[in-house]
């Protein structure tokens, strides 16, 4: 019942005001459950519905991270596109510990091309 569990979780509002310090990071978590449990266009979906303009941006990055990841594999190059030049701009020049990070999604964009048809 893993599938029902995470969508119920899913379907939760973890927004600061009720899930506290979790909304920071509820988003790249239900991704990872969703792709986990097959379903790479939930977990897209989850990569998207981060909160924004509230505290601290954290996991930022790695959800813009994911979320291009996911969309690459859906066949969205455009939001793959969108996800991995806003986590270049974020990750510009990196501590030494995050350049194969910085790397490894400079490739990954350079990579994507254009659905044909």
């Amino acid at each position: 019942d893993a599938g029902a569990r995470v969508a119920r979780l899913d379907a939760l509002a973890l927004t600061p005001a009720t899930a506290g310090e979790a909304s920071a990071f509820a988003p790249l978590l239900l991704a990872r459950l969703h792709d986990r449990l097959g379903d790479p266009a939930a977990a897209l979906v989850a990569t998207r519905r981060r909160p924004f303009l509230v505290g601290w941006p954290r996991y930022h990055a790695a959800t813009l991270r994911a979320e291009g990841e996911y969309a690459a594999r859906l066949g969205d190059v455009a939001g793959a596109r969108s996800a991995y030049e806003r986590f270049l701009t974020l990750r510009a020049a990196p501590d030494p510990a995050w350049t194969a990070d910085r790397d490894a999604v400079r490739r990954a964009l350079d990579a994507l091309t254009e659905p044909v048809g």
